[in-house]
């Protein structure tokens, strides 16, 4: 983000914002704040590989909170609310969350709640999508019909299903209530599980590596 230091028509530009965030490598959960417009930008890395949480405000004096390491609180002090105080924010893309426009509409209604029921803090965050690369020169065939985002993030990577699985490549399962039963798999199959496998092997050995060892 050391671009948009001191760039102040690049911290206005919400698309240079974007295009700074979609060209950052590796894990990553990030909170930056665009102090020109008062909006607080915050996300994980498509993998959802770094961990941020958020609280959303439930009512006009509750407090919006991010924090990448949670404690076990009660919401509200109230033991029958289940739902947690904090929650694992969604690696779906970005948000932005416009402060200013929270704060002058809650002092306009300080209980948190437009006069048409509409959630403050809900209409003060903006949500960019993260969407696989242009499959076609159509942005509307990636999205359900109405929900086409203005602007969203590349994915890094393709679709990793571009295609369903023909019946010939699903192994049916034996009509039998024995579960030590095992159904046969295919060679194709068990060359997919095998390289699942090691992929995911590889994945933890690099997240492990340089962990100190005791002992």
């Amino acid at each position: 983000m050391r671009e948009l230091e001191g760039d102040d028509e690049a911290c206005q530009n919400t698309d240079r914002i974007l295009e700074t965030l979609e060209r950052i490598d590796g894990p990553y959960a990030i909170v930056f704040w665009q102090a020109s417009a008062k909006k607080l930008w915050f996300g994980r890395d498509c993998l959802g590989r770094r961990s941020l949480l958020w609280h959303r405000p439930r009512s006009g004096d509750d407090s919006f909170m991010l924090t990448s390491v949670g404690a076990l609180i009660s919401a509200g002090g109230n033991s029958e609310v289940q739902s947690p105080f904090f929650e694992e924010l969604p690696a779906n893309g970005i948000y932005c969350l416009d402060v200013g426009l929270m704060v002058r509409e809650i002092g306009v209604n300080p209980d948190g709640v437009h006069d048409d029921d509409e959630d403050i803090f809900a209409s003060a965050v903006t949500h960019y999508p993260w969407r696989p690369p242009m499959l076609s020169s159509d942005p509307t065939s990636l999205f359900p019909s109405g929900d086409n985002p203005l602007k969203y993030l590349t994915l890094p990577f393709g679709r990793i299903n571009t295609t369903t699985p023909s019946p010939e490549d699903l192994t049916s399962a034996p009509a039998t209530d024995n579960l030590d039963v095992i159904p046969p798999i295919s060679s194709q199959m068990q060359a997919a599980i095998d390289g699942l496998v090691d992929v995911l092997s590889d994945s933890v050995l690099r997240r492990v590596w340089d962990i100190p060892r005791i002992g």
